[in-house]
């Protein structure tokens, strides 16, 4: 079985009913908050923030932008030369006090979603929305939960500027043995839950490899009938779409205009949530 293509009415339709009846659930990729407002500038793309960690390796480091290629992840590179005080800098400037257009803060909050995961590591969610932030390295049972629940997969740059929290730097640096280790199965468990019995809809993420993903949807025993939708602008190749298939994903939401997305999708949720209060 291959990848359905919806254009964005439909797709819209299909889901935003989904998400209506609490059956849907998102994850947000880094696609979410690029170029949004930021502290002190705008938060980075993916290949921006790749740019920047690399710049500031070089800053302190006898290298050029060639010596940094292959070496992964950079982080540890970044967090064992770059002084502290710079780093911290960085991760307010870029990552903190995020400001969402109005038609992604319409999709966070007018949509009531019952939680939601993201692979991101700024606090836009947590600060444009009534979520809580949960984190992969702490153990969530212990949280005292009173909003909806954000789980962070890949940790917060916010806890880590403010708090010298390293817990998330040394989670990043061999993530995946990590994220499936012992001290962190609540977290995994949660999400494998999730992705046995909900719906999930992907926005801001690319349909490259997501080993984290993977993991979960080998783990996890969905029905057959559960929809899983990525939202993108180009139709994927053969390799992205085994990738996607890996986890799961047999839904494009096709769109060129991501504003138009997120505008059609609260208007077709705000159109069910009248049309039932009318009944």
């Amino acid at each position: 079985m291959g990848i359905h293509i919806l254009d964005i009415p439909e797709g819209c339709s299909m889901a935003a009913g989904l998400a209506f009846e609490k059956k849907l659930i998102p994850f947000f990729g880094a696609g979410f908050t690029a170029n949004c407002r930021s502290k002190n500038g705008r938060c980075p793309t993916s290949q921006a923030l790749n740019e920047i960690i690399c710049n500031l390796i070089i800053k302190y480091n006898d290298c050029t932008m060639e010596d940094l290629e292959g070496i992964f992840p950079l982080s540890r590179k970044l967090f064992d030369t770059v002084p502290p005080s710079e780093i911290r800098s960085f991760y307010l400037d870029y990552l903190t006090e995020i400001e969402l257009e109005q038609y992604k803060f319409d999709f966070l909050n007018v949509v009531d979603w019952p939680r939601a995961y993201t692979s991101n590591v700024d606090n836009a969610i947590e600060s444009n929305g009534s979520f809580q932030a949960l984190l992969p390295y702490y153990n969530y049972k212990n949280y005292v939960i009173t909003r909806k629940p954000v789980y962070k997969l890949y940790g917060d740059a916010y806890a880590e500027a403010m708090f010298d929290d390293c817990e998330g730097i040394a989670f990043r640096n061999s993530y995946l043995p990590n994220l499936t280790a012992k001290k962190n199965w609540d977290f995994v468990e949660s999400l494998i839950s999730d992705y046995s019995n909900y719906n999930f809809i992907f926005v801001g993420s690319s349909p490259k490899g997501k080993k984290h993903m993977a993991y979960i949807f080998e783990c996890s025993k969905p029905s057959q009938d559960l929809q899983r939708f990525l939202v993108c602008n180009a139709v994927p190749t053969q390799e992205e779409e085994e990738n996607l298939l890996a986890i799961g994903v047999e839904q494009i939401i096709l769109v060129e205009d991501f504003e138009l997305f997120y505008t059609i999708f609260v208007d077709c949720y705000r159109k069910i949530a009248a049309n039932r209060a009318s009944l």
